[in-house]
């Protein structure tokens, strides 16, 4: 029992050291980021804990859904894709247009001729219309193209839930870490 308690006392006395070291750390920290030389005080004020509300896990794991720049960026790129499959999607179906025109002109130096059968382009009118339809017939390569965009938007869509997997375990993690720690200190006091 004697050498349980002087190990547990030494460990106490690392325990001890390893605080006041990052004690004279984080104090160095501050000085740096305050802008201070050594001939200048630090407040001696205690340096304990601050109370936070702590939410439930899940609002956290919410927040890191929306928050989390990485998978904003598969969010726009999902999207971007979705368009994409949608344009190859389109390529299936003809593209239709409608072309018109009129004319009219009116010279008062040439005569105008009413014979049908005879051209007269400086006096008369006319209006034209015509419904343009362009068919491509290469349906394998649109195939292809539709097929690997949806190919492209899966795996988009799987590398987004492996990042929403990996962002729920890392908040879990540090959120653990939050409960361990209120415990510990709960037990020291």
């Amino acid at each position: 029992d004697l050498y349980k308690l002087e190990a547990r006392s030494a460990e106490v006395d690392a325990r001890e050291l390893q605080a006041r070291h990052l004690e004279r750390v984080a104090l160095a920290g501050l000085r740096l980021l305050a802008g201070l030389d050594e001939s200048q005080e630090i407040a001696d004020v205690p340096i304990g804990p601050f109370a936070v509300e702590r939410r439930p896990l899940d609002e956290y794991v919410a927040m890191a859904g929306r928050e989390r720049s990485e998978l904003a960026m598969l969010d726009a790129a999902i999207e971007a894709q979705r368009a994409k499959v949608g344009i190859e999607y389109a390529r299936f179906f003809p593209d239709l247009a409608v072309a018109a025109s009129a004319s009219f002109a009116s010279s008062s130096v040439a005569a105008d001729s009413h014979n049908p059968w005879i051209s007269d382009p400086y006096n008369g009118g006319g209006i034209g219309g015509a419904l343009v339809i362009d068919y491509p017939l290469d349906f394998g390569v649109d195939v292809e193209r539709y097929e690997e965009a949806q190919a492209v938007l899966r795996r988009l869509e799987e590398q987004r839930e492996v990042l929403r997997q990996i962002a729920e375990t890392e908040v879990t993690d540090a959120y653990e870490m939050v409960v361990e720690g209120d415990g510990r200190m709960e037990a020291w006091a």
